[in-house]
């Protein structure tokens, strides 16, 4: 046990000692090259709270250096590096705002969409009204940096986002149904239909659509939307549903 302790304790030292001798010097690191480094080789360590110090020294010690710049992203890498995705948005953002000209313009404004994307709850019955703001800063991106590498991904996103709207308004449209507000139902299954992202997606909303105004007694509406989905899909199960749904009403 003894001898367990004693080899801790040694791991201990040897690991601060090599610490301290990856450090520069007091003298390198009052220069925005040395604190730059040196904040680099912090959050190669994911000690990112005092990587954020020696950038924020860059950014306030040598303000006129190219490299202020760069700690100013950088910043913003940090935070989302922590899961502070707040932080990292609103850092993100002010970063375009002030270089929209910047090199990594597209890569800012990418990261400014994933943050929001990171801030969206993955379950729907909570509020998922973020991914509207995700959508429309991957939109940006794909439009204002067409030859952007980040645009594949984005893309991806994008339409996980979409989705994830679509499912909430189908999780309404059920809940309607379920609890006799049809009219309701319905408007929410029509929402639904249009942010769907599959045809297994527009078929349950048809279906839904159909089913509310069953419900309704609703012969007209029930039609249109029979209709709809018998014309378009006409083998799949939901078709099928809906004709025993609506058996004695059309």
């Amino acid at each position: 046990m003894k001898a367990f302790i004693l080899s801790s304790i040694i791991l201990s030292i040897s690991a601060l000692f090599l610490g301290c001798q990856n450090m520069p010097s007091q003298k390198k690191l009052n220069t925005a090259e040395g604190s730059f480094e040196y904040g680099k080789q912090l959050v190669d360590s994911s000690r990112y709270e005092e990587a954020l110090t020696y950038y924020n020294n860059v950014r306030e010690k040598h303000p006129y250096s190219p490299l202020a710049v760069n700690a100013e992203l950088e910043i913003a890498n940090v935070y989302f590096a922590q899961k502070e995705f707040i932080a990292a948005e609103g850092s993100y953002r002010n970063f375009y705002d002030l270089h929209p000209e910047h090199k990594q313009a597209d890569y800012v404004v990418f990261q400014v969409a994933n943050s929001i994307d990171q801030q969206v709850p993955k379950v729907v019955s909570r509020d998922v009204a973020g991914a509207n703001r995700a959508i429309s800063y991957y939109n940006r991106l794909i439009r204002y940096f067409p030859e952007s590498k980040h645009i594949p991904e984005a893309e991806k996103l994008k339409l996980k986002n979409k989705n994830k709207l679509a499912i909430k308004q189908k999780y309404i449209a059920d809940y309607y149904l379920k609890n006799g507000n049809y009219l309701s139902a319905i408007g929410r299954y029509e929402k639904f239909s249009k942010l769907a992202t599959s045809d297994q997606q527009i078929k349950e909303a048809l279906l839904g659509s159909v089913a509310a105004a069953t419900q309704l007694k609703d012969a007209d509406i029930a039609g249109l939307y029979f209709k709809k989905l018998k014309d378009k899909f006409p083998d799949s199960t939901e078709a099928e549903q809906a004709v025993r749904i609506t058996e004695g009403l059309l």
